[in-house]
């Protein structure tokens, strides 16, 4: 034992490093030892596949435009354990289902407002020294080159996402920089419409931008766009006078741009859509204030889709920055130093697949019903919702006042979802559970969706403690109750038909 134990893995080491293959032969790789070990050993290894399209967001594909819902079936003995009684005799049924959004085409006539806002840390730390490729600049130095060139980098995509069909030409742009220490050190913003930003302005615009071109400012002058290009020059020379400041104070920064978003950008646009992405860039931790609490705020009032965080530096609080990412529905990516150009562009090429996945987003109402079903009660009969949505599970959603526009029956509606995005809705079905296929009807802004059957992916108890889970007191993580419809008793009666069923104790210990 000891002798083999040697020749495998050495006197000291449980683990050995296998030579890499030839990289001139074909894809294979074989390992061979005349014995085995005489207790458990496990070989490990690591396959790389190359790909070119990795990173890379292709605009010019459009995404289905269809909508489809599938009713998850109990199958075997977990379908009669899901089945519950009702006031007026009713046996319903307890089903759940999944419902697959798809971005709809945009709709000629509507306007969208698509902010970027960046959240920048010129705090003293940003004025110490970044020696990177022989040029000795500051960390706010950096900074302000790294937001120049991913604004820029945006800028060049508008004329492809325009003839694309995602984005408008009445649609609005909107550049917003909040640039924070202890306090809010400078805010400059630009705004332009979508239809102003056709491929030779923009080619124009980054000549003049870059590298200065007279021949392209004259150009730009001569098609009556010397507005546009000033607006453009005054915030990049605004970017590139940042200094560092003083301490640092996240809270100044998120409350600022929370400001600025609802008075330059909400209240100017009544009646559009809006959406916002925030890049959030910073060399340390907060050091002062409830950050969590204003990044929080901004996200709810300032239509954050989605966000990113980058941090630079051995001062960056890791922490800090991974929940500032989670709080703005994004990732983090950090560094000890700035990256050099190839690294740079794989971090612009991930930051322009996450701002596109932005700007396709577009935020859908959900309506649910199924008809109505009749009963007799002692003063004649009675209509109900021939199914009720009791909850969804997804990130942000919420139940709003349910649709009455028919005069038999409600339905449910459900916002906060995005086009694209999935959720669970968790139904009560007073049909039976064969007909409910052909009678639900579920509808994302006005299109029906496609609804069909098929098996539970839970089963067993699995099941019946997912089903207690969400009917219980306490609020679950990205779970929205409807609360039109799901009321303390009927939560109560739900689950004790549940826990008696499935012999498993309630969430509300009753």
């Amino acid at each position: 034992y000891r002798d083999l134990q040697r020749s495998l893995c050495g006197a000291e080491s449980e683990c050995a490093v296998l030579p890499m293959p030839s990289q001139t032969r074909d894809a294979e790789w074989s390992f061979a030892r005349a014995s085995l070990p005489p207790r458990p050993t496990m070989v490990l290894a690591w396959l790389s596949v190359p790909n070119i399209d990795d990173s890379w967001e292709k605009v010019e594909l459009s995404l289905p435009k269809t909508t489809r819902a599938r009713l998850m079936m109990p199958a075997g003995d977990s379908a009669p354990l899901l089945r519950v009684h009702q006031p007026g005799g009713f046996l319903s049924h307890l089903v759940r289902c999944q419902v697959d959004t798809e971005a709809p085409a945009r709709r000629p006539g509507t306007k969208r407002v698509h902010a970027d806002i960046t959240i920048s840390d010129a705090s003293g730390s940003t004025g110490m020294s970044c020696n990177r490729a022989g040029a000795c600049r500051t960390v706010r130095q950096c900074f302000n080159l790294h937001e120049e060139r991913r604004v820029l980098k945006r800028l060049e995509g508008i004329p492809k996402l325009r003839c694309a069909g995602v984005l408008l030409d009445d649609d609005v742009w909107v550049q917003q920089f909040v640039v924070f220490d202890h306090g809010v050190r400078s805010q400059f913003s630009i705004e332009a419409r979508v239809g102003d930003l056709d491929a030779s302005t923009v080619e124009a615009l980054c000549k003049v931008l870059v590298d200065g071109s007279t021949e392209a400012a004259a150009a730009l002058e001569r098609a009556g766009k010397q507005d546009l290009l000033k607006r453009w020059r005054s915030a990049l020379e605004s970017l590139r006078a940042l200094t560092a400041g003083g301490t640092t104070s996240f809270v100044a920064g998120a409350t600022q741009a929370r400001t600025a978003y609802m008075e330059n950008v909400k209240r100017k646009f009544p009646g559009a859509e809006f959406t916002a992405y925030v890049n959030f860039d910073t060399d340390g931790g907060n050091n002062c204030g409830p950050c969590y609490d204003a990044i929080a705020k901004l996200v709810e009032d300032a239509d954050v889709v989605q966000g990113h965080v980058l941090g630079v530096g051995s001062w960056v609080d890791q922490d800090c920055a991974a929940k500032v990412a989670k709080l703005l529905k994004g990732t983090v990516s950090l560094s000890l130093s700035f990256p050099e150009d190839a690294a740079a562009d794989e971090l612009f090429r991930q930051d322009m697949g996450r701002w596109i996945k932005a700007l396709r987003t577009c935020p859908v109402s959900v309506k649910v019903s199924a008809g109505s079903v009749k009963w007799t009660a002692r003063h004649g009969d009675r209509f109900e919702n021939g199914v009720e949505c009791l909850c969804a599970e997804g990130e942000g959603l919420r139940f709003d006042q349910p649709d009455i526009t028919e005069l038999d029956h409600t339905k449910a509606v459900l916002r906060g979802l995005q086009a694209g995005m999935s959720t669970t809705l968790y139904l009560l079905s007073r049909l039976p559970i064969e007909q409910l296929v052909s009678a639900l009807a579920i509808s994302v802004d006005g299109e029906k969706a496609q609804v069909s059957a098929g098996p539970e992916q839970l089963t067993g108890v699995a099941l019946g403690h997912r089903w207690l889970s969400v009917l219980g007191p306490d609020a679950l993580p990205d779970v929205a109750a409807n609360r039109s419809s799901l009321c303390g008793r009927l939560r109560s009666r739900l689950e004790d038909d549940v826990s008696f069923s499935w012999n498993l104790p309630t969430k509300s210990g009753s």
